[in-house]
């Protein structure tokens, strides 16, 4: 991006991530429903009203916040979409609504954010891969510490196997040492 337009996608970068997500909880989860049930027509319609809601949100935000407010509209449109299919949905398939689940992932989301933001700005190559690696290290770590999905057992199961590998690389290199000073 040019750094004439650095801020404006600054701006609007965290609300396309909310829309982002949001878009993915309405494509893979609230939509199931719907497709389970085969009234994908249903789903269409219903999802009339955030359309409604990104246009009219867009026509107000975007005057004032220019790119932001358009990211804004597409974060409040993906929002009244989950609202919407998930209401909508519970009459044709009751699906869970995993609220511990998504509450650990967003904390641990929320601690990657606040340390890529902490790290300093990425102006290159080798900066941008630091700052990669210290969202995802804080964020396997908070995964880990929370417990989402199941980390801290395949965290578990994982050093396990790494460890016994370990075991016998050593094993195998010290065994083949002592052999050959043997002969």
């Amino acid at each position: 991006i040019g750094a004439s337009l650095n801020a404006q996608a600054g701006a609007a970068l965290p609300w396309l991530a909310i829309a982002a997500l949001f878009a993915g909880f309405n494509t893979y989860y609230w939509s199931e429903a719907f497709q389970l049930r085969r009234r994908t027509g249903l789903r269409a319609l219903v999802m009339l009203a955030p359309g409604a809601v990104q246009i009219s949100l867009t026509l107000w935000l975007a005057p004032h916040f220019g790119a932001a407010g358009a990211a804004m509209a597409a974060a409040g449109a993906s929002v009244a979409g989950a609202v919407a299919l998930a209401v909508a949905g519970r009459s044709l398939l009751a699906l869970p609504a995993p609220i511990g689940a998504l509450t650990r992932v967003l904390i641990a989301s929320g601690l990657m954010a606040a340390a890529v933001s902490a790290a300093p700005t990425a102006h290159d190559w080798p900066s941008l891969i630091a700052a990669v690696t210290v969202g995802g290290g804080v964020y396997a770590l908070a995964a880990a510490a929370l417990n989402v999905n199941g980390a801290r057992g395949g965290a578990a199961a994982l050093s396990q196997t790494l460890m016994a590998k370990l075991r016998a690389a050593l094993h195998l290199l010290f065994t083949d040492r002592a052999n050959v000073r043997a002969r």
